[in-house]
């Protein structure tokens, strides 16, 4: 009980911080490129996200991925340093809800399948990696698919790593994740950065 709820407490915490240093290397990536960028809890605002992309097609494209660059690195180093000690359930915590972002990635891939069948209609997706690849005149496929691996390869890495407790950690993982997505995307985020 005792590591759910430690678990539960870590991804319960980290997960808001995942999304503002998620946030902060698109304002900063945004600010390098000369864009008026703004943070705000889940978003940035500032940044031209249609053609012809203030002129700079570059410094969008690389500031949409680096928010995607920032949750990867987040998710290795938790990952590496759990590794390195498991009883650091910080870092457990860190590499289970820094590649939650990447679950848009997972359902754009699924909806894209359901279009392919023609059981859906394309939509008109606005996401990190759909941002990218208009301004970079790149396909979306190739980014999407490495944030979906991201995503995938940590959380099954962490699956089998888990010696003991191996679901409790999950649920506690998982729960926490949610409630922090839940609290920062709601009442605490749009309070502490509006």
């Amino acid at each position: 009980m005792l590591r759910f709820a430690t678990l539960f407490l870590f991804a319960l915490v980290l997960t808001p911080l995942g999304v503002v240093l998620h946030e902060a290397g698109h304002w900063g990536a945004g600010q390098a490129a000369g864009f008026p960028t703004a943070l705000h809890a889940y978003a940035v605002s500032g940044m031209p996200e249609e053609a012809p992309f203030g002129g700079n097609p570059l410094g969008v494209g690389i500031a949409a991925l680096a928010g995607p660059a920032v949750s990867v690195l987040l998710t290795v180093f938790g990952y590496v340093m759990w590794r390195q000690d498991p009883t650091r359930l910080w870092a457990l915590a860190l590499a289970f809800s820094a590649p939650t972002r990447f679950l848009v990635n997972v359902f754009y891939l699924l909806g894209s399948g359901l279009v392919a069948m023609g059981i859906a209609e394309r939509g008109t997706p606005n996401f990190d990696e759909m941002t990218a690849s208009r301004a970079l005149d790149m396909p979306v496929l190739p980014l999407v698919l490495v944030g979906a691996i991201v995503l995938l390869a940590a959380w099954a890495l962490i699956i089998r790593g888990l010696d003991t407790s191996r679901w409790t950690s999950i649920a506690a993982l998982a729960a926490g994740t949610g409630a922090g997505l839940a609290l920062w995307l709601g009442p605490v985020g749009t309070f502490l950065l509006p």
